[in-house]
């Protein structure tokens, strides 16, 4: 039985902070979103003592973080045989404005079936996917994009920076990090459109969400 665990919403991980007396200012909830999305398990592991920039160094790049070996735990927990699932992933990070379906099988070399199309219904069902129309509206084709938040931090950072002592802190004001933030936000209101449209007054207006590449 597949029992579906959506992640929290900035909201909530906002609730979530204030009930467990963590003193993290709404710039804090949004920037620890922009690294681990709304994951529960995550925003367990925050220490209240820390600010937001020192609990990501701890959970993340610290010798002794927590979360050193996350990206690996996380898909050999979901799936079976997790690896060509992780083929895709990864594939994706390194093309984060998407790709089709077609040039997904060129470059993961897997074969075109359905038990391919399954890897992607199952990786977009778990919220690390995500399938979008391409603009403009008469493009026919769509676009797989990576959307896991931690993930894309995994392969930006973590990935060549793990165990180094307080990277985030040393880092987080570089003009690097400023430019992955704005991409981080953008994502960040991707995933509450409809929070969105309610809080600007058209939330039974329907609207479609589109994507762009060059």
């Amino acid at each position: 039985v597949r029992i579906p665990l959506a992640p929290f919403t900035l909201k909530e991980c906002e609730q979530y902070a204030i009930k467990n007396g963590l003193k993290l200012s709404r710039y804090q909830i949004l920037n620890l979103y922009m690294v681990m999305g709304g994951v529960a398990l995550y925003w367990s592991l925050l220490d209240r003592q820390l600010s937001a920039v020192q609990n990501i160094d701890q959970l993340f790049f610290n010798r002794n973080a927590k979360l050193k070996g996350e990206f690996n735990d996380l898909y050999d927990s979901l799936f079976k045989h997790p690896d060509p699932y992780k083929e895709i992933v990864v594939t994706l990070g390194k093309h984060l404005s998407g790709l089709t379906r077609k040039e997904l099988l060129h470059y993961t070399g897997q074969a075109d079936n359905g038990v391919f199309s399954n890897r992607l219904e199952e990786l977009e069902e778990c919220g690390f996917i995500i399938k979008m129309k391409l603009f403009p509206k008469d493009k026919k084709e769509a676009v797989y994009k990576l959307c896991d938040n931690y993930s894309i931090f995994y392969f930006k950072y973590i990935k060549s920076n793990s165990g180094t002592d307080d990277f985030w802190a040393k880092s987080f004001r570089s003009p690097s990090i400023k430019s992955w933030s704005g991409f981080a936000f953008e994502r960040i209101c991707l995933q509450h459109i409809s929070q969105i449209k309610k809080s600007i007054g058209i939330a039974a207006v329907a609207t479609t969400e589109h994507t762009w590449r060059y």
